[in-house]
This record gives C-alpha cells, structure tokens and sequence, in this order.
C-alpha cells in the first residue's frame, strides 16, 4: 500500500479545520482501549453538521490513519470520520481523547491540536499523558491515581 492511502492524524485534522467554517471540537475514539487499539472514530463537533452522526465522506481515499508514536514503528489504523452537530464535551479516558477544542467552546479551556496530539500518541503508546508514568492501562492507572484521573477530564 502506497503513501496516497494514508493520512497522518494531525493533517488529517488541519484539513477538518480548514475546510469548514465551525468546528468546535475535534475528538478520536481510540478502540477497544488506547494500548491495543484497532480502530479509529473521528468526531467532528460542527463542520456544517445538521444532525446528531453524519458521516463525512472528505476521507474516503484514505484506508489508513497513521499515528506517530515515538520511537515505536507509526501505527496505521483504519478509521471514520462523522460530523455531529452536537455540542462538544466528550469524556477522556482510554477509549477517546480530544484533539482540538476552539477557543468558544463555553465550559471548558480550549486545546490545541499540538496538545491534543501529544496526549493522543502518550495514550497509545502506554504513557500518562499527565504524569508521564509509562503503564499497562489507562484505565487502570487511572483507578490508582486520582491526580491523573482528575487531571484527564479537563
């Protein structure tokens, strides 16, 4: 498989921002859990939206999302994109991560795209994002630790 069927996650997002005029919030699903994921969910919060799951179809010659993990091999995931015009705010944790939030969304602090990348590869690459901590499991590490817990929900 060539270079023109895959995508890097964060110009895969440059392009998301770019082309639409709203998007409030960016957010992956990582699935089944960050250390053994399988496959990707993008969720676009506006981008001309009129329903609660639209499927964007801006990607389909893509098969591939690829994710830069440091010194690791870049995964390649299959992936989907949809649109939702839902309000933004979706939990962090293992299975998900937001990897850009506008500087409107009322209710919570805005993230960059440069951030939300950095906990994104952490995450899949069994790293807190918040401690640094190289673990098992997200979830786990998180039961344990209420700082990191605390802190992932922001």
């Amino acid at each position: 498989m060539g270079n023109n069927n895959q995508i890097p996650v964060g110009e895969m997002v440059e392009q998301v921002k770019e082309q639409y005029d709203v998007v409030a919030e960016v957010h992956v699903s990582h699935l089944p859990a960050a250390t053994d994921v399988t496959q990707l969910i993008f969720t676009i919060h506006g981008a001309g939206a009129t329903s609660y799951e639209e499927y964007l179809d801006d990607f389909d010659e893509y098969d591939w999302a690829v994710v830069d993990v440091g010194d690791k091999e870049p995964m390649k995931l299959p992936f989907t994109v949809i649109a939702t015009a839902c309000g933004p705010g979706h939990l962090q944790g293992q299975k998900g991560t937001t990897l850009y939030r506008g500087e409107d969304v009322i209710g919570t602090d805005a993230r960059s795209l440069d951030d939300g990348m950095m906990h994104f590869r952490d995450k899949l690459s069994g790293i807190c994002p918040n401690c640094g901590e190289s673990v098992p499991s997200i979830h786990e590490h998180h039961v344990d630790n209420q700082i990191c817990r605390e802190e992932e929900l922001v």
